[in-house]
Formats: C-alpha cells, structure tokens, sequence
C-alpha cells in the first residue's frame, strides 16, 4: 500500500487543481506494530523491486553484457551471494554454441552470471531461477522494424527480475537454496552474426536449425537450462523471459503467460501471485504443440511466427533442453515494460518477477 500511495504522490492534486497546496507528506497507519521481520522484508523487496526497474529502463549503450555482470557482482558482495562470472573463453569451453552464436555478432562480449544463495544448507533441493539477458535484440538478420526495435534496451527483463529476486531472498535470509543464471548478450548485425538457415549447436549436443535470428532469447536460455541441471545439479528450472509477441497478442499487456509440466512448481506459482498481487495465467502446454518445432535438418528448429500458439512452442523449445527436470516458464513480454503508466505499474520497467519469483521460492521451500 505504502508503494503504491508513494507511486501515485507525484500525480496526485487537490481541489481539481485550483488549489496551490502539494502533497509533501502522508502517514499510513496500522493498528499494530509492523515486525523487525516485516519491516525487513518490506525494504528488501521494494529496494529489490527498484534495482529491477533500474536495470532495465538503463539503456544499452550503458548497460551492456559486462555492466551487468559487474552488478550481478556488486549485489553478491552486498547481500552475501556467491558469484561466479563466465567470459567468452570459459562459456566456450562449457559447450555453449546457441548462446555463443547469439553474442558473436556483437562486439560487445558475452557473460554468463551464475548467482548461488544457501539459506537452506538441510535442504538438499536447489531451484533454478533462469532469466533472459538479452541486452539489445536488434532481430539480427531477422531485423525489427525501427519502432519494434527501440524498446529493445528492456528485453533483459528476465535478468532484472532473478537478480533482485536473490538478492531480495538474502536480504531477507529467507530458507531457501537458490541458483541464478542469466546467459548475457546482444543479438546485433554484422559479417560475424548467425544467419537465418543456419544449423548451429548447443551445451546439450542438440542441433538447432535458425528459422530466424529474431528468435534468439530461446537460445541463450537452452544452454542456461542446460547448465542448470547438467552442472548446478539443480532439481526445479524457472525461466523467465521477454519472450514472444505472441504473448502480448494472447494476453495483452495485463497478464504474464505461464507454462508448466510440474504441478508443485505451478501450485508454488499460483500461491506466489495470491501475495504478490501478480495477474498469471497458465497456458496450456500439450506435448502436441512441439511438433512445430521439429526439422527436416536438425534435431529441433527455432520456429517463430506465422504458425500460431507462438508463446506455446516457445515454451516448448526451451523444455527440450531442461533434461526431463521440472520446469516452469514465464513470458513477461507484455508485462515488462510500458509506454504509459497505469494503476498496476508505472510507465517504462514494471519490476515484474522480482516480487512473484521471491514468493515461489519461499512457497516451494515451505515444509
């Protein structure tokens, strides 16, 4: 309520605005005392909620791949999170040629951010939370229109929704085991970039034939997944990414799409919106709609656009590299970002994810 008041200050007037008064100060009072704990959670999270917004509405020529590896850095520092950070030679050397054949037509190099949280040491679960770090998508050869192309500084939303989120379940030193991986690049043009038709690898040894280069999140977020459980050992994958249009033509700019083949994870999910006020809604997710991933020429194919369900075979891409571990995945193209502020969220970054990540983690965790 607090962050929301504070939201609409700047906005409020009095008297239709015939009066000269400003609002300067307001007073929320309860009936009790809000707890040490309440308190600490309270400013974990908005504070948590703010570095996301942040970081996305920074734009890219500043917050590039190594920029946000130096926050990602910053925040483990701070907040007691082991950090390990990957440059081009060592994510060579896992075997990551989707995300590499992403980043190579960039000369900005790639990072892999690795963020690794016990607050749990009992436990022996650990979950996944995977974001898309998608620093700029210019579309690469499959090249946005100029209008499609300028918010395109946001489309690392996911990374600014994991980061905050572990950061926030430190702050907090809530019971929890949880592993953060961003795979961080730029989808640019140039002599070096992957081509539309191209058959390119991955950490998985599957090949991927290139419908089109505009479908790169799904890349660099299969050899994520694949680091997740192949060497993190992780036992649940989330993803969340700025994902496909066609979530925003399902579902608008209102709600966040959801897909998952583990119901404990989608009922951790379901909880998780009850407290943080987010609007989910879960798609359906039928083995059927990977068909239209397959290849003539490769084990499976980036499709994108024209064939319908696209969210849904997005969702399906990204799975076939999860290793059969239970998986969740959450499309906030919609959610992320807006031109134009309205009663749920303000106008450029959301904040989204950061809030309803840090709940699902805590809910999956609950004895």
């Amino acid at each position: 309520m607090a962050a929301r008041l504070l939201a609409a200050a700047g906005e409020l007037k009095l008297a239709d605005g015939e009066s000269e008064k400003t609002l300067k100060n307001m007073a929320l009072i309860q009936e009790s005392d809000l707890s040490d704990d309440m308190l600490t959670e309270l400013m974990a999270l908005s504070s948590s909620v703010y570095l996301g917004r942040e970081l996305v509405n920074e734009r890219a020529n500043v917050m590039t791949p190594t920029e946000l590896a130096a926050v990602a850095h910053l925040v483990g520092e701070q907040s007691g999170i082991e950090v390990e950070i990957f440059e081009p030679d060592g994510i060579r050397e896992l075997g990551m040629e989707a995300f590499l054949n992403v980043a190579k037509g960039s000369d900005e190099e790639p990072r892999l951010i690795v963020m690794r949280y016990r607050g749990k040491p009992d436990s022996d679960k650990t979950l996944a939370l995977v974001g898309k770090g998608m620093m700029y998508d210019s579309g690469g050869y499959g090249i946005k229109t100029t209008q499609g192309m300028y918010s395109m500084f946001g489309d690392m939303a996911g990374s600014a929704a994991v980061i905050p989120a572990i950061r926030a379940l430190a702050e907090t030193k809530a019971e929890v085991n949880v592993t953060v991986i961003v795979a961080a690049c730029e989808n640019m043009i140039s002599g070096h970039a992957y081509r539309n038709g191209d058959i390119i690898g991955s950490m998985l040894g599957k090949t991927i034939e290139i419908f089109s280069t505009d479908a790169e999140g799904r890349l660099t977020l299969a050899d994520a997944v694949t680091y997740a459980w192949q060497k993190e050992k992780v036992d649940y994958i989330v993803d969340i990414a700025t994902l496909t249009g066609a979530v925003v033509v399902a579902l608008g700019n209102l709600m966040t799409a959801a897909l998952a083949d583990d119901e404990q994870l989608w009922s951790a999910l379901e909880k998780a919106t009850g407290t943080s006020g987010d609007l989910v809604w879960r798609l359906p997710f039928h083995e059927e709609y990977a068909e239209q991933n397959k290849s003539d020429r490769a084990d499976i194919r980036n499709t994108s656009g024209g064939v319908g369900a696209g969210t849904i075979t997005a969702g399906h891409f990204v799975r076939a590299f999860t290793g059969n571990t239970p998986f969740l995945h959450l499309d906030i193209a919609g959610t992320a970002y807006s031109e134009s502020a309205s009663d749920r969220k303000p106008k450029g970054a959301s904040g989204i994810g950061v809030e309803l990540l840090y709940n699902l983690s805590k809910e999956l965790f609950k004895e």
